[in-house]
C-alpha cells in the first residue's frame, strides 16, 4: 500500500502505539522509529536491540505482542536455545521477539548472552561442523530487570514500563488492531521496496559527543530518518541523555583503585619522575590500601598490577635494576585525564588526608575539566 510520506508514516505507528499500549511520548517516538528501522535493518551493519522491562502486568507482553504486529518477520517467542536462534537468524533474518527471558535462568545463559552481543554486528559467525550461521538481526528482549552483562546492555536501548489504569486500550488481538497492523505492514512494505537500495548509516549532527556502540546505533535507528531533522534530532537526545548514561560501563574496583592512586601520583606537590610497581610505597601497595579501605579484600599481585596497567593503555614502563616502573610524564598524565573522563570519574574521590598532599589547582588538565574536586 503507498504511503504518503516518512514523517507520516511515523506518526502513523506513534498512534497506533499510544491506542495499544499507555508509554510516554518520547518511547512511542523511539519504538516507531524501531519498527521502520527493522524493515530496512539487513541493509545496516549494526543490529539495534530493545530491552523492555518492569514488573509483572506493566505491559511488557502487550508491547511483544503490538511489535510482533508491526515489525518486519517479527518472531515471537518465550524461549528459544542458542543453537535454535543461531539457526532462525541465519535462514529466516527474522526480527527476534522474546518474552520473559531470565538472564540468570541457567548455565547456557552465558553463552546465549555472548551470542547476542556477538549478533549486534554482521562480521562475527559461529563456525560448527559443515554449517556456519550468524545471529545477526534486531531483537527485543522483555524482562524483570536488565542483564547484569554490561556490555550486552551497552547494545540495548532500555524501555522501562510501568503498570497503567487507562481502561481505554485496546488489546492487540481486537480486530481493528488487527486490520490497521495489516495496513500499516503493507505501507511499511512499500517502505522497504522504495528505499532498500538508498539505506546507509544515517550521518547525525554531533553523534561524535555519543559513546562508540551509542553512535553505532543511532547511525542504524535513523538511517531510514536521515532526511527528518526532527526525529534524527530527537534519536540523538534520547541516545545522549538516556541511554548513554545507563549503559556506561562502571571500572571494575581493581582497575578504579589503581586509577586512583595514579590520579594522586600525577599531582603531588612534591613531583615525582616515576613509581615502582612493587615493593614498598609502589603501585601494588598504595592500590591494595586503596581495596582494603574500600573493603574489597583480595589484594592485587605486581604482576597483576602490570596486566591492569597494559589492559588501561599506560605504555610509560620499564625496568631498571630496582623492578619495574612507570614513568608520571606527560604521557601518563593525558592518559590518566582521558581515562578519567571516558567513564565520567573526571575527579576521582580521595580522602581529606590525601587531597592536602596534592595541588589540583596548578593542573591544566585538571582546570579544562568542569566540577570541584571531590574530597
Amino acid at each position: 500500500m503507498p504511503y504518503k510520506s516518512v514523517k507520516q508514516l511515523i506518526n502513523l505507528l506513534k498512534l497506533f502505539i499510544r491506542h495499544v499500549v499507555d508509554v510516554p511520548d518520547e518511547y512511542a517516538m523511539l519504538l516507531s522509529a524501531f519498527i521502520l528501522y527493522t524493515w530496512v535493518a539487513d541493509r545496516l551493519p549494526t543490529a539495534v536491540y530493545l530491552s523492555i522491562i518492569g514488573l509483572p502486568q506493566s505491559g511488557k507482553s502487550t508491547l511483544l505482542e503490538l511489535l510482533s504486529l508491526l515489525c518486519r518477520q517479527a518472531l515471537l517467542v518465550s524461549d528459544i536455545s542458542p543453537a535454535a536462534a543461531y539457526q532462525t537468524c541465519s535462514k529466516y533474518s527474522p526480527t527476534l521477539l522474546i518474552d520473559e527471558i531470565n538472564w540468570h535462568s541457567s548455565g547456557s545463559m552465558s553463552n546465549f548472552r555472548g551470542q547476542l552481543r556477538a549478533g549486534s554486528g554482521h562480521s562475527s559467525r559461529a563456525l560448527r561442523m559443515r554449517q556456519s550461521n550468524t545471529s545477526f538481526g534486531p531483537k527485543v528482549f522483555c524482562s524483570l530487570e536488565a542483564s547484569s552483562d554490561a556490555a550486552l546492555n551497552s547494545r540495548c536501548i532500555q524501555i522501562v514500563m510501568a503498570e497503567t489504569d487507562n481502561g481505554r486500550l485496546l488489546k492487540p488481538s481486537t480486530p481493528q488492531i488487527v486490520k490497521g497492523a495489516d495496513d500499516l505492514r503493507q505501507q511499511l512494505l512499500r517502505f522497504r521496496f522504495n528505499s532498500y537500495d538508498a539505506i546507509r548509516p544515517a550521518l547525525v549532527r554531533d553523534a561524535e559527543q555519543l559513546r562508540p556502540r551509542s553512535r553505532d546505533l543511532l547511525c542504524s535507528l535513523a538511517a531510514p530518518l536521515v532526511k527528518n531533522q526532527f526525529y534524527s534530532r530527537f534519536l540523538f537526545e534520547f541516545m545522549k541523555t538516556s541511554h548513554d548514561p545507563v549503559t556506561r560501563e562502571p571500572l571494575d574496583p581493581r582497575h578504579e583503585a589503581l586509577m586512583t592512586v595514579i590520579w594522586m601520583m600525577i599531582h603531588l606537590k612534591k613531583p615525582i619522575r616515576e613509581i615502582r610497581i612493587g615493593g614498598e610505597l609502589g603501585l601494588a601497595e598504595l592500590t591494595n590500601q586503596f581495596l582494603l579501605s574500600s573493603g574489597e579484600k583480595t589484594p592485587l599481585t605486581d604482576k597483576a598490577v602490570g596486566r591492569i596497567l597494559a589492559s588501561m593503555g599506560y605504555r610509560n614502563t620499564h625496568r631498571t635494576n630496582a623492578g619495574w616502573v612507570l614513568r608520571l610524564d606527560s604521557g601518563t598524565m593525558a592518559r590518566c585525564h582521558h581515562m578519567n573522563k571516558t567513564f565520567d570519574n573526571n575527579r576521582p574521590v580521595v580522602s581529606t588526608s590525601v587531597a592536602q598532599k596534592c595541588n589540583f589547582s596548578t593542573c591544566s588538565m585538571c582546570r579544562a575539566s568542569a566540577g570541584p574536586q571531590k574530597t
